[in-house]
């Protein structure tokens, strides 16, 4: 043996460079190499390895085999073609450039076909390239065969061996995309080396090409080296005469590597690498025994009709791969009977080796290549028409599948176990593709080539049927009576030729093709070739009727999979088209193929004689001789009716076949197309069907698009479809009348005609047997029909009985069968004939005692026995079998019709009875009046569609407008204006009263159901809070405005996309600050409910027993207990907290009076102290009677409903418990500063609605995202264009805020004192105001009643004294007596608190003592260091004046509103709100107008200078403020926006800051910009902001909330994140993710990212999104959605073109399965949006 020259891969990789000098002729070779690159190439040859990503595109493909790479996909025009994307299962080559597998139109701009040189190899270095290559090949050798030496001595080869022969492989496969460079290689690997001295010498490699030493030993080489060596060979490939040369040898070695492992199963280990090197770029269909599919390199090979073609006539490639299937199969037989044995190594694939791998099965791959051979048409026109011996051979395959796997009912299998049945359903699938798609490709040619598609299927037929006659006599050797199997494949081949042969136009239009099968079916044959179809049908009833029970009850699957849709049309169609075939093959036939069905069915007697119920003739009809009469009776009327393989054209099969599942149910594409079969549909003929016969609806949020029924094809059902399910027929009947409106569904038209032969079947009816089953059918019914636990039965077989009658009547009607010519020798005889069922309804059977035979007899006959006439009479009594009676009636109707027609004269009517001769002309009458009343109707309903479509003329002019508060919804609203012009509805009272309230809403208890409005507990909304910082992700959005020409853009757009606002740069590190739009939000929805607070805690306290004792409650799973969670008894919807209803406390009458703006107030002469003055007027009260009344009502009103204070103290805390995340214990109730904790929730939450509604959503989009029941008006919702859950929650929030301010708290003078005092107003005014204020206070001061020792207060203190007094309140009041008179009711211990009071007061101690501004304060204000004076949670009221004055200057204009009304003690009147208000607005303009002046340069010290620009500007920066402020004050004072108009009558546009402005009573921009400028509160902020740092400046936000930016096709996201890293690990995630807020990768569901037990999605929503997280799954294309520590998936964003879901990692085997979907994948933007509702 020839050694190796060099043995180690350094000495290797030296070698090939040396080469590489020696090929370029000394210059860098990679330098070379570029330069043939540079030249370009007229095909691409790029080559791709398992899981690569490649397209397939049906506009441009020649066949369904061809591919190109991403790179060509890209660069071509392909975007709106039919295309998909798909992961290579095995590998693949581009065959972009590649005219005979890819069209010249779809080629990429590099390799479009023009002229062009090709690069060669220079003269001079052509031989040195050859002797390179041909030393690498000889080296490649030699370690093959060492690897081959190792192998034959029954070891594994080192592992140098392989390496050293990939090195050598890997360089060949470097150098062969160059076309100049791969012709040499192709050149060397095809002839016998030169230097023979230097190569192995033996049988494999003497004198031999390279190719051959390769193939020799290929399919026994190592995986990875047979994976190289078949990416090679798929490079080399491209060079035509190479692939010549290959595919003989590839043929002279193919028998050699398949053959012997289905002889040796210890060889199949080795033949399944072979197998998958061979199988590059699979097209794999479903674990469903579907993988047939067609192989890389032998589509490569096998892929231009003309090549194969020719190498079928020159080298016999049909007969080398028939030869290897049949030895493959006929290794596998069963000697006893010559059946195949799907148990076999080589069919079941289930073999254990040596080291217990599972091999694959050997079949699979010449099966598959076969079939790929004959797919082509001329192929097959060829081996039909020119090689029939070759189809001969194909069907002697065929027939070692006839009759396998056989079954008894004697035997007991487990099906469970026994895999064969599944085995043998998939070997004689698979197999039966190869002569379907003989067949089918052959009659394509067709109508183009008439006569050769004649003789090619005629020698077709003549084979078949020669097939089958040396089947009957092998199959009577070797079966038993008693077995029956579920394979008859040469059956099935005849039928699908007979199924082509029918469609072929013949000159004898009574024969057709019968005449032309030579020689011609003898009867016996016909019995004998039916024998089989009807044993198979009778034992799949057999299986319906429970009867193979005892050998197993899994036998229904069988059953289920042979009328499935993944087989019927190879089986139950086939087997049915079988028994027409046999019904027509000769002349009268019917009778015998009756008599034998029936004979296979068990129910022989019932086509023979009469059964009169004697002793010999009674049936016991039992469950299962029902189901079998049932199964027989529809049977019979298939034969009779189904035209889908005996006249119907494709389309017309197609459009039948779609009708019949649309009235089963509504159908997405997919599910249409997989019930339609697994054949390949073609998918424009399916579009066109759809068209024709259903309605598209398109996709939703949670809803996928799809087909519904026209209402005019509900004509067209068939309750007899033969594929129908029991469920789909039941499903398919009850539709049929709730959703067809068919009154008479079961009544059968005359089916339509079929083609001759096949237009024969109805004589079936016009048979003795037939006419007989009836008679005894009908007789049956009688008996059974009487009886409770048969009537149903008897019911459904009198239907099918009377349906046989009334297609019998209807053909004769219809001229189908000609009586004898003389009518009155029938009449004078007493025998009545049998052939004519419309005689034969009249005959009475009678036994014939000397005959000992059934005579039939006239109507006058003496018989006991009934007639078929007098049965139907007798059933119509049975008035509750519906169906049948009707069914009865319509007989009757038609014998009744015809026997008028057929006799004629008067004289004759006495053979009719006057009763149905008068009902027939009243139904005549009868239909033409519902005629006329239905041409009334539909003009009436025309009339009241115009009246209810008609629009007004200003509902019109708005819309065109385009104006902000455009609704679309069904019912026509109006606004109501203050000059009476209506374009909205407007509610009875502007601010309704407390009586309004309780006469309008009535609201009952979720738990004892009983009306929350009575006085013996608080109530409460039942809410959800979590966290949420949407309006934070907004404002990490924006950028801060540079200069002024960004302001004037953003002012040039009518609707610009940006919103300004005004933040607070820092001059250290940048930093931005300002807006509470950075704060995370406490999100408060609510579902619509209500509960007691009684029962509330009732129900709490159960779900905490029984969660305790392990007990099951509701939601268990779903709830987290900790978190207080549960879920809504009513609507089941997640809640954690109840929202106290205080409706019934609110003084709404104190903010009813509005009061104007008073401009002429403020003059530019006032001092200072006149403004200051006027300005506190209002943020100060006056001390009034009025006022002591109001502190004397709430300090009483508290003091007696300790239970709505504990309620709202119970919300308060869960809200602090959401803010923390849940990390801490909850908080001691009696501890929380209510008001501050009440009015910072609201106002978060007026923010997050501020900014979720900027940018208008319709009715529909709000209905589609909201998850609550409340009853909030479509007006009401269109104002603010929010979710209904949320706008419930904020209302009812912001009553209790108010609230909140009537408890009594003595710290809210001093901290409304010393905010005023940081706003610079004059402390001599504010001290004299409060003075008189608390005069007020201590004049109410002895109307205050104690209980005990406890007061009902907001406790703000901080030190040893609050603690202590905190931790008693824990404890007190429980046990204390109510006072006489006053309402008291005992403490019921709270949801919150559980355990000994030790840890109760422990866990008080802890969370006062631990209390700091985090917990509950704003993030601009510090807690105040420990002193002796109280301490204030969260505020900075203890900073310097002139720092709390800059930090007042420099915040949120909003924020300082809620602090004073925080501050603010008692519920405000209207003057009182408007003055908080104004304040706070004078500093939103003065902000924005200095940060203004700043950005253009201006610094006019103490001048305002205002022009449109400034105005604009002011406008759309105060414009969030203006609306958050508009909430606010809709919320509080139940003013509605709807009720107010605009100074010319129209209506408040919600966004524009002119008309809020002017709606909330506030001084104009430029009044507003003096008065802060120049004097505010005697300080000048200009001043402040001047010499203050930070600095103000503009900021840009998006106008509406937006997710990230997705492509519009899916393919372009994939391609986008394919070598994207995960934004944690750094790695490519197994599972990516796409953050659809951001817009990063994260790993998804994997083990590599974690963080505190938390996976990256979860921890990065948790630290992004307050714990809301929106991420896609590229792989499923689904949403995951997260919320806190819950997640759900939602629908695919990604659709295709028929609205359906793509699932990315099965979408290639989905759609190469079943060939339903277009490949061209869209982003559904109305989906988009839908979710963008959602999750805002």
């Amino acid at each position: 043996m020839a050694k190796p020259r060099r043995q180690t891969p350094d000495a290797v990789r030296r070698g090939l460079d040396e080469i590489e000098r020696n090929i370029s002729g000394g210059e860098v070779f990679a330098l070379y190499l570029d330069k043939f690159r540079a030249g370009g190439q007229a095909q691409c040859t790029t080559v791709w390895t398992r899981t690569a990503i490649a397209y397939r595109c049906r506009t441009c493909q020649v066949n369904d085999s061809s591919a190109i790479c991403v790179s060509c996909f890209q660069a071509g025009d392909h975007r709106h073609h039919d295309y998909v994307m798909y992961h290579s299962d095995s590998g693949g080559c581009c065959d972009c450039g590649d005219p005979a597998a890819w069209k010249e139109e779809g080629f990429c701009k590099a390799h479009q076909r023009r002229i062009r040189e090709e690069p060669t190899v220079p003269a001079h270095l052509h031989e040195i390239s050859r002797t390179g290559v041909e030393f690498v090949l000889k080296e490649l050798c030699i370690w093959r065969e060492m690897i081959m030496d190792a192998k034959t001595l029954d070891r594994s080869p080192p592992s140098l061996y392989i390496t050293m022969a990939e090195i050598y492989v890997k360089w060949l496969q470097k150098i062969c995309p160059l076309a100049a460079l791969r012709s040499i290689v192709c050149e060397v690997i095809t002839n016998v080396p030169s230097g023979v001295d230097m190569m192995v010498q033996n049988d494999r490699t003497r004198n031999r090409p390279f190719l051959d030493t390769m193939l020799t030993t290929y399919g026994r080489m190592p995986e990875s080296l047979m994976e190289a060596e078949t990416t090679l060979f798929l490079q080399m490939l491209y060079d035509q005469p190479f692939k010549d040369t290959f595919s003989r040898a590839l043929m002279r070695h193919y028998a050699s590597w398949i053959v012997p492992a289905a002889v040796n199963p210890e060889l199949i280990n080795d033949y399944k690498a072979l197998d998958q090197s061979l199988d590059r770029g699979a097209v794999q269909f479903s674990i469903r025994a579907l993988d047939d599919a067609f192989r890389e390199v032998m589509v490569q090979l096998f892929n231009v009709p003309e090549i194969t073609l020719n190498l079928i006539q020159t080298d016999r490639l049909l007969e080398s791969v028939i030869s290897v299937l049949d030895s493959v199969l006929s290794h596998c037989t069963n000697r006893r009977d010559g059946t195949v044995d799907v148990d076999h190594p080589a069919i079941s694939g289930n073999v254990s080796g040596p080291h217990g791998q599972v091999s694959g099965q050997v079949y699979r791959r010449p099966q598959g290549d076969l079939k790929l051979i004959v797919s082509h048409e001329p192929v097959a026109l060829h081996v039909l028409k020119d090689r029939p011996d070759v189809f001969r051979s194909i069907l002697s395959i065929v027939s070692l599948l006839q009759w396998m796997n056989p079954y008894t009912m004697s035997e007991t299998v487990d099906f469970e176990v026994q895999l064969s049945w599944t085995r043998a359903i998939s070997l004689e699938m698979t197999t039966m593709k190869i002569p379907f798609t003989l067949l089918g490709r052959c009659f394509s040619t067709f109508p183009g080539n008439e006569e050769d598609v004649k003789t090619a299927l005629l020698n077709a037929a003549h084979v078949a049927i020669s097939s089958l006659r040396e089947a009957f006599t092998k199959v009577e050797r070797s079966q038993s009576s008693e077995q029956v199997s579920l394979h008859i494949p040469l059956h099935r081949v005849l039928s699908a030729i007979v199924s082509k042969l029918v469609m072929l136009p013949w000159s004898d239009t009574s024969q057709c093709f019968l005449e032309k099968l030579h020689p011609a079916l003898t009867e016996l044959e016909v019995m004998a070739l039916m024998e089989h179809p009807v044993r198979v049908t009778a034992w799949m009833a057999e299986i319906r009727a429970h009867m193979w029970q005892g050998s197993s009850e899994d036998f229904s699957r069988l059953e289920l999979i042979y009328r499935g849709s993944i087989w019927y049309d190879q089986s139950m169609d086939m087997d049915i088209l079988m028994l027409q075939f046999c019904c027509v093959a000769r002349e009268n036939m019917g009778q015998s193929v009756i008599s034998e069905m029936a004979r296979k069915f068990g129910l022989s007697r019932m086509v023979a004689k009469p059964l009169f119920g004697t002793e010999g003739d009674r049936i016991e009809w039992t469950p299962a001789k029902i189901s079998m009469l049932q199964d027989f009776l529809r049977l019979l009327l298939l034969i009779i009716r189904e035209r889908r393989n005996t006249g119907m054209t494709e389309k017309e099969s197609l459009r039948y076949d779609v009708i019949q599942w649309l009235c089963v149910r509504d159908h997405t594409h997919s599910q249409l197309a997989f019930t339609l079969g697994g054949v390949l549909l073609d998918q424009s003929k399916l579009s066109s069907v759809l068209q024709e016969v259903a309605i598209y609806n398109n996709p939703r949020v949670q809803e996928r698009g799809f087909y519904q029924l026209k209402q005019e094809c509900w004509n067209e059902f068939d309750p007899l479809f033969a594929h129908f399910y029991a469920s789909d027929l039941e499903e398919a009947l009850e539709r049929a009348t709730t959703v067809g409106k068919l009154p008479h569904y079961w009544r059968l038209e005359r089916p339509r005609e079929a083609r001759p032969p096949f237009n024969k079947l109805i004589k079936i009816l016009h048979t003795q047997a037939c006419h007989q089953l009836i008679w005894n059918v009908l007789y049956c019914v009688t008996e059974l029909i009487q009886h409770e636990t048969t009537a149903t039965s008897a019911e459904i077989i009198g239907v099918m009985a009377l349906q046989l009658l009334e297609m019998a009547l209807a053909d004769i009607r219809a001229g189908g069968l000609r009586p004898p010519n003389s009518h009155t020798a029938q009449l004078d005889s007493s025998l009545m004939p049998s052939h004519d069922i419309s005689d034969f309804i009249y005959a009475k059977p009678n036994m014939n005692s000397a005959f000992g035979v059934v005579d039939w007899e006239r109507r006058e006959s003496s018989s006991t026995y009934p007639s078929i006439y007098e049965m139907l009479v007798n059933l119509q009594k049975y008035r509750s079998s519906f169906r049948l009676v009707d069914s009865v009636n319509y007989v009757i109707q038609l014998q009744c019709s015809y026997s008028m027609t057929k006799l004629g004269s008067e004289s004759n009517r006495s053979r009719v009875p006057d009763e149905y001769v008068d009902d027939e002309r009243r139904k005549l009458k009868k239909k033409r009046q519902e005629a006329i009343l239905a041409d009334f109707k539909a003009r009436q309903k025309a009339f009241l569609d115009l009246v209810h479509h008609e629009v007004e003329p200003d509902v019109v002019k708005a819309r065109e407008d385009g104006r902000t508060l455009t609704v679309e919804d069904t019912q026509k609203q109006s606004i109501g204006t203050r000059e009476g012009n209506s374009s909205w509805a407007v509610p009875e009272e502007k601010f309704p009263s407390k009586d309004s309230y309780e006469k309008n809403e009535r609201h009952e208890c979720a738990f004892c159901r009983s009306e929350c409005d009575s006085d013996e507990s608080p109530t409460g909304w039942i809410a959800l809070v979590q966290r949420y910082n949407l309006p934070s992700l907004i404002h990490e959005r924006g950028e801060v405005v540079q200069n002024i020409d960004e302001v004037t853009d953003m002012l040039s757009v009518a609707h610009p996309s940006s919103l300004l606002t005004v933040v607070t740069r820092s001059a250290h590190d940048a930093s931005i600050s300002g807006p509470l739009d950075l704060h995370p939000t406490e999100h408060v929805r609510c579902c619509g409910h209500q509960m007691h607070q009684m029962c509330f805690q009732r129900y709490a306290d159960s779900l905490i027993k029984r969660h305790c004792t392990r007990s099951p409650y509701e939601g268990k799973g779903i709830i987290d207990l900790e978190k207080m969670e549960f879920l809504c008894p009513i609507c089941r919807r997640l809640a954690n907290v109840l929202l106290p209803d205080v409706n019934k406390v609110v003084p709404w009458k104190r903010l009813g009076v509005r009061q104007e703006y008073r401009t002429e107030s403020l003059q530019d002469e006032q001092t200072n102290e006149e403004v200051a003055g006027l300005c506190l007027e209002g943020l100060i009260p006056y001390t009034s009677c009025e006022l002591s009344a109001s502190l004397q009502h709430w300090h009483k009103y508290w003091r007696t409903h300790e239970d709505l204070a504990e309620c709202i103290r119970t919300f308060a805390a869960q809200c602090l418990r959401v803010r923390k995340k849940f990390l801490l214990e909850p908080p001691d109730l009696d501890g929380l500063p209510l008001s501050q904790i009440l009015w910072e929730a609201l106002a978060e939450n007026i923010i997050h609605c501020e900014v979720e509604t900027r940018e208008g959503f319709t009715i529909r989009d709000i209905a589609a995202s909201s998850s609550s029941s409340a009853s909030a008006t479509s007006t009401e919702i269109s104002l603010i264009r929010g979710d209904a859950a949320h706008w419930l929650g904020l209302t009812e929030l912001g009553k209790v805020a108010m609230l909140t301010n009537t408890i009594p708290c003595e710290e809210k003078q001093q901290k409304r004192l010393f905010l005023l005092q940081c706003l610079g107003l004059d402390e001599e005014i504010i001290k004299q105001r409060f003075e008189d204020a608390s005069k007020t206070k201590a004049a109410a001061a002895h109307f205050e009643i104690s209980v005990g020792n406890q007061e009902i207060r907001q406790y703000t203190h901080g030190g040893k004294e609050f603690r202590e007094k905190a931790e008693a309140m824990v404890f007190e009041a429980a046990d204390e007596k109510s006072t006489v008179g006053v309402r008291s009711p005992p403490r019921r211990r709270n949801y919150l608190e559980s355990g000994s009071d030790d840890s109760r007061r422990n866990r008080a101690r802890r969370k006062l003592a631990a209390a700091d501004d985090s917990e509950v304060g704003w993030r601009y204000l510090k807690k105040v260091v420990e002193t002796s004076d109280p301490a204030d949670v969260g505020w900075l009221w203890s900073n310097p004046v002139a720092s709390k004055i800059r930090v007042l200057a420099t915040g949120d204009p909003f924020e300082l509103l809620i602090m004073l009304l925080v501050s603010f003690e008692g519920w405000p009147t209207f003057q009182e709100l408007m003055a908080m208000v104004r304040v706070s607005y004078v500093l939103a303009v003065a902000q924005v107008s200095v940060a203004f002046d700043k950005l253009r340069g201006d610094h006019h010290s103490g001048v305002v200078i205002m022009d449109k620009t400034k105005s604009d500007a002011l406008q759309l920066a105060c414009l969030p403020y203006l609306r958050r402020v508009a909430l606010l004050f809709q919320i509080i004072v139940n003013d509605d926006i709807r009720n107010s108009s605009t100074a010319h009558g129209a209506a408040v546009d919600w966004m524009n800051s002119e008309h809020l402005q002017r709606w909330l009573c506030l001084p104009d921009f430029e009044e507003a910009v003096r008065l802060g400028v120049q004097g505010f509160h005697a300080v000048n902020l200009q001043q402040i902001w001047q010499n203050n740092q930070p600095a103000l400046s503009l900021y840009k936000v998006p106008r509406r909330p937006l997710l990230a930016t997705l492509p519009e096709i899916f393919q372009e996201l994939v391609l986008q994140n394919l070598e994207v890293a995960c934004s944690n690990c750094q790695q490519l995630p197994a599972e990516p993710a796409v953050c659809l807020v951001c817009g990063n990768v994260f790993c998804y569901a994997t083990e590599c990212c974690h963080f505190n037990g938390m996976g990256e999605c979860y921890f990065h929503a948790d630290r992004e999104s307050a714990g809301v997280g929106i991420y896609l799954h590229l792989k499923s294309t689904q949403l995951v959605l997260l919320r806190g520590n819950r997640w759900c998936r939602a629908p695919s964003l990604y659709l295709d073109l028929h609205g359906e879901i793509l699932v990315w990692s099965l979408f290639f085997i989905i759609v190469l399965m079943l060939l339903v979907r277009c490949r061209k994948i869209q982003g559904c933007k109305e989906d988009i949006h839908c979710i963008f509702v959602i999750f805002v």
